[in-house]
């Protein structure tokens, strides 16, 4: 069978999304051969051109763009318009089997040509919790809600005759029979995971963050107790990485912290592993109520980091006091989160190896069978469905019969 992998961003540019995409890719060329189109931002000129083997591997077609948020919306409509225009070219070409695509406005160009040439489409996203909750939005079922919470991935199949009329609506339009839920992985052995107890050699106590500075992500806090808890933890410094760098650099001198804090240009998917283990914590520093699933965490379990998850909102599979400590974006509960790391060997042992049974009982191996089993239910319900063409009433001259 042969996946169409679509995503309108680079996956070869250092990111969170870019890593969860790449990934999925991997877990599907597991069993399928996969077609991957997406941008190239011609703008970034260090791309990480070792992201992921099966990027090699499989077809990867990009197509060059500017990187500019404010052109993003058109960008990806025309994206989607100009694979649309090209998707008989591309089945004809790669015979294509399904169409996997996470991007809801790429979604919604693409379904009519999906079902016009009978494709199955796979919708994904990381979650649709916050689609419930805005105003406005007629929520779904709880207990619908409710599992899409407890899942650490969503994959919503959509028919090839459903027509996405606006992104709000997805939860509420799917079939329950046809909502799959897909648990997160990475890479174990890529990440060499550790169950150690101590801290990081050395006289420093690093608290890190590696990702894109996105909007969702709101250091103010964080940044407004670090000068009260280096008195109490001598030598604590922040290192952050990421895309976005000059934004975080001129917030920490604007607020008087730019001493202790480093903030680097986002960094190879090759350095990743050093780069989290020389944290002795990882900070998410989520906005309140934000939903999703950072692959960032899974990422620092699977290195062996304890984790600070700032958003408030326990959802599976991230527990407090288990594999992580959930905290609001609130200073007090971020500096008492901090400390409890700091002095307490007992409770960053736990949170380690909470973290890595995790990663280790949602190995790639794992996730790629019910990828597997997901993708070819969805082909195969396409097929029962395809009509038989030595039955139709067409008569030897090609009239229609009456």
């Amino acid at each position: 069978m042969t996946v169409l992998f679509v995503s309108p961003m680079d996956l070869k540019v250092p990111q969170g999304s870019a890593t969860n995409e790449q990934e999925t890719i991997g877990c599907l060329h597991e069993d399928f051969r996969v077609v991957v189109v997406s941008f190239r931002y011609i703008r970034f000129k260090e791309r990480d051109e070792d992201a992921l083997t099966a990027l090699k591997i499989c077809k990867h077609i990009e197509i060059p763009t500017i990187y500019k948020w404010g052109l993003h919306l058109m960008q990806v409509l025309l994206f989607a318009t100009a694979l649309a225009l090209a998707f008989p070219v591309m089945k004809r070409m790669f015979r294509l089997d399904v169409v996997f695509v996470r991007d809801p406005i790429a979604c919604a160009v693409l379904i009519p040509i999906a079902r016009l040439l009978r494709i199955p489409l796979i919708y994904r996203v990381l979650s649709v919790a916050h689609l419930a909750q805005e105003p406005g939005v007629k929520p779904v079922e709880v207990p619908l809600v409710r599992r899409f919470l407890r899942g650490t991935e969503l994959l919503a199949l959509l028919k090839s005759n459903l027509v996405l009329t606006a992104t709000k609506r997805v939860a509420n339009s799917i079939p329950r029979d046809e909502v799959f839920v897909v648990p997160f992985t990475v890479d174990e052995s890529f990440y060499n995971s550790s169950t150690t107890t101590e801290p990081r050699s050395g006289s420093t106590f690093v608290v890190g963050y590696a990702g894109a500075f996105s909007a969702w992500y709101d250091f103010r806090p964080f940044f407004s107790i670090l000068k009260n808890l280096r008195e109490q933890i001598p030598g604590l410094t922040a290192r952050l990485y990421g895309m976005g760098e000059n934004r975080i650099q001129q917030m920490a001198k604007e607020m008087g912290v730019a001493d202790c804090v480093v903030v680097n240009p986002a960094v190879p998917r090759a350095q990743m592993p050093s780069v989290l283990r020389s944290f002795d914590v990882l900070l998410v520093p989520l906005a309140d109520r934000v939903p999703g699933l950072p692959i960032k965490v899974f990422e620092a379990f699977a290195a062996g980091v304890p984790v600070i998850l700032t958003s408030g909102i326990e959802r599976e599979p991230f527990k407090d006091g288990v594999n992580c400590l959930i905290v609001p974006n609130r200073p007090h509960f971020l500096s008492k989160a901090i400390l409890r790391i700091a002095r307490d060997a007992d409770l960053r042992q736990k949170l380690i190896q909470g973290g890595v049974q995790l990663v280790h009982s949602n190995k790639r191996c794992v996730v790629s069978k019910e990828y597997a089993r997901v993708v070819k239910s969805l082909v195969h319900k396409r097929n029962s469905y395809e009509i038989d063409m030595s039955t139709c009433p067409i008569l030897s001259s090609g009239q229609p019969s009456e």
